[in-house]
């Protein structure tokens, strides 16, 4: 993935995301689809190939 950006699709379960963490890379989570209980993405980036440790939490 290195200098692009890799996304994840992520069912939330009417959850909502609170946060992320990714050492190692850029990571933003954002909700792209409210509907039927929620589709959220995680964009990951990193400027070189690794193996990046994710993590999304969530807040009802």
């Amino acid at each position: 993935m290195g200098g692009e950006t890799y996304q994840l699709v992520i069912a939330t379960n009417g959850l909502k995301p609170a946060g992320c963490t990714a050492p190692g890379a850029k990571a933003e989570v954002k909700v792209i689809s409210p509907e039927a209980g929620g589709i959220a993405a995680l964009d990951l980036e990193a400027k070189e190939n690794a193996t990046v440790d994710w993590s999304v939490s969530f807040e009802r």
